[in-house]
């Protein structure tokens, strides 16, 4: 909702201002015309914003927009509107990713239409919180958060894998030897899942040094379980050096992460020591 301009002020009014001093002004009966354009002027510089919608937490899924609805005063030709949604952590609320809806939208070109379909279709699950900024170009702006989330669902389960070989031990991989990964997945469920292995020193895999064995697998090939035979080489056929790493596997697919923006990370319980 846009709030217009106020009507210009009377023709008496030039001749007011042109008047030198508050005694005339007083004295000509003009001080209402005066007092007539400051609150025009007043009302014309109003900026205001509400969210109308999302007011409570929302389910929102592919094939049915999740409506986001607001009431703004923008009284300035010139005054956008900015509006975006915030991934945000459900329990901390720290942000986590975003994604821009609407960039410098003409508020008051678009009169009563203070409303934004959003399709979920291909965001990933999690909790977003709309955003929305209106600028003046004086240079002043507003930004309000809505009281709700939409709570972004998916029909794909999250996927799944758990290691059986290596187990709970170590596995040692002779030179000239391989081994047989295996695994149980979820794949007849979510069968978009792809599944990267990989080996690394570490366990938290956060240096980027991982070495990746196998890319793109998918998880529906074998029911629910799956196997690779790892030949001491990665998946560009270099020879990976002996080590002691620790296994895991990166499972992706088009609706699921970690809930911090990152792949979902599997590691093997027992490690992989490729010998000398």
């Amino acid at each position: 909702m846009n709030v217009p301009r106020a009507a210009n002020p009377t023709r008496a009014s030039a001749p007011c201002l042109a008047l030198g001093g508050i005694a005339l002004l007083v004295a000509s009966g003009c001080w209402m015309d005066v007092l007539s354009l400051y609150l025009q002027q007043q009302f014309n510089t109003r900026l205001d914003v509400s969210f109308v919608r999302p007011l409570t937490t929302q389910n929102a899924s592919a094939g049915a927009a999740a409506q986001i609805q607001w009431v703004d005063v923008a009284t300035q030709f010139g005054t956008v509107i900015d509006l975006r949604v915030d991934r945000v952590d459900p329990d901390t609320r720290a942000v986590i990713s975003q994604i821009v809806l609407l960039t410098r939208q003409d508020a008051l070109a678009d009169g009563d239409a203070d409303l934004f379909n959003w399709d979920v279709t291909g965001v990933v699950v999690g909790s977003y919180q709309p955003v929305i900024r209106l600028s003046s170009p004086d240079g002043r702006s507003i930004e309000k958060r809505a009281t709700g989330d939409f709570n972004v669902q998916s029909a794909l389960p999250e996927p799944l894998l758990v290691f059986s070989t290596p187990g709970g031990t170590d596995v040692t991989v002779a030179a000239g030897g391989t081994l047989t990964i295996q695994w149980s997945d979820n794949g007849t469920m979510n069968a978009d899942t792809r599944i990267t292995l990989g080996l690394d020193l570490n366990s938290n895999h956060l240096e980027g040094n991982e070495i990746i064995i196998a890319n793109n697998l998918p998880a529906s090939d074998g029911g629910d379980s799956g196997s690779f035979v790892f030949s001491r080489v990665d998946a560009n056929g270099a020879a990976v050096p002996p080590n002691t790493y620790f296994l895991f596997a990166r499972l992706e697919d088009r609706a699921h992460d970690d809930g911090t923006g990152l792949p979902i990370v599997v590691n093997a319980t027992g490690r992989v020591i490729v010998a000398p």
